[in-house]
């Protein structure tokens, strides 16, 4: 009977410690969870490293939210444009340098994990993270506020052709120049990150060389002086215009006789209307195309009467940005011409430059 009591109150004392030790292993991991959904709780409106999924109701709230990284980076909310591709959006956002290993590009793909190509064309309205553009920011507020003023310096080569056609006898003359060098200063004034205005000087030495009629040429060797300014603005990542009034010299051509021709040069108003796109954009370096209207004033003393000149301007552009510089190369042709009457001025132009734009401190 004993024995019987005994192992009666073993095997109580047996549940009733299981009991214990199971009330404290639940406590426990009450405790534990309480503590995790905490945690949670605090990470919630973060971006997961891992999934690098975005919570963009509160995106819509904040509009500028902090990622889960170990630097502090910053996310915003973009809302894409009917025919919108990712690598357009970079550009008309700024985003350089787009492509290579710390390119936005690949880090804007990390935190879109919807977004599986690149060139694939975004549907209209859709939203998408875009990391805080750090650079384009400062280089915002640096041109309006700290650098106002930029100074440029360009030199470049040109070549003329120029020809002579009297309606009265139907006979031209066709001459051709060496390599003009020139060179140009100015200064730009950056009012917005889009709008700029800018004025200088153009000092270029020509020299005409002997014409294929073999006529002798008199003072071949003209030096002439332009002064110019102008209003740059930009509509967006594509497109830009610009708009160029000079005054200053243009080389008109005289007989002096049946086999001499006299090289001289008439002050008149020139203006330039210029259109650009960028056609190609790798990093840093934009590749833009530009075409454009030129009209001449007229030129009047008592040799010449001229008509206003009218003619067209087609470039290249190459531009190389920088957080403080710009380099551009150029390479253009235009065509004009300006009837004197008799006579018909035709002006040809081919020339390469590069210019170097600096900010004043």
């Amino acid at each position: 009977m004993k024995v019987i009591t005994f192992n009666i109150k073993s095997k109580y004392l047996f549940f009733v410690t299981c009991s214990l030790l199971l009330n404290f292993h639940l406590s426990f991991s009450m405790e534990n969870s309480n503590k995790l959904n905490n945690n949670t709780e605090i990470e919630f409106n973060k971006i997961d490293h891992q999934s690098h999924e975005v919570n963009f109701d509160e995106l819509k709230k904040s509009k500028v939210i902090h990622l889960n990284e170990p630097k502090n980076i910053s996310c915003e909310l973009y809302k894409t444009n009917e025919g919108e591709t990712l690598t357009s959006i970079l550009r008309k956002k700024k985003y350089f340098p787009i492509y290579g290993e710390n390119g936005f590009l690949k880090k804007t793909l990390e935190v879109n994990p919807n977004i599986s190509n690149y060139n694939f064309i975004l549907p209209e309205g859709e939203s998408i993270c875009l990391l805080e553009n750090k650079s384009e920011k400062e280089n915002s507020e640096r041109n309006i506020d700290a650098n106002f003023h930029s100074l440029f310096l360009e030199g470049g080569i040109k070549y003329l052709r120029l020809i002579e056609i009297d309606s009265t006898t139907g006979t031209e003359a066709k001459l051709l120049s060496r390599a003009i060098p020139f060179v140009e200063l100015g200064l730009i004034q950056h009012w917005t990150s889009d709008f700029k205005s800018f004025l200088g000087i153009n000092y270029a030495v020509s020299q005409i060389i002997q014409s294929d009629s073999s006529v002798v040429i008199g003072d071949s060797i003209i030096r002439l002086t332009n002064y110019f300014l102008g209003l740059n603005y930009k509509f967006n990542y594509l497109f830009y215009s610009e708009v160029t009034i000079s005054y200053g010299d243009t080389l008109v051509v005289r007989a002096i006789s049946d086999n001499t021709l006299k090289i001289e040069k008439m002050s008149n108003i020139k203006a330039k209307f210029l259109g650009g796109i960028n056609f190609l954009a790798i990093d840093n370096i934009l590749f833009n195309s530009e075409i454009g209207f030129l009209l001449n004033t007229k030129y009047n003393n008592e040799i010449y009467n001229s008509d206003y000149g009218k003619g067209y301007e087609g470039a290249l552009v190459i531009l190389l940005i920088s957080k403080d510089w710009e380099l551009r190369g150029r390479l253009y042709y235009n065509h004009y011409s300006t009837y004197v009457q008799p006579v018909t001025f035709d002006y040809t132009e081919v020339g390469i430059s590069i210019r170097l734009t600096a900010d004043l401190e």
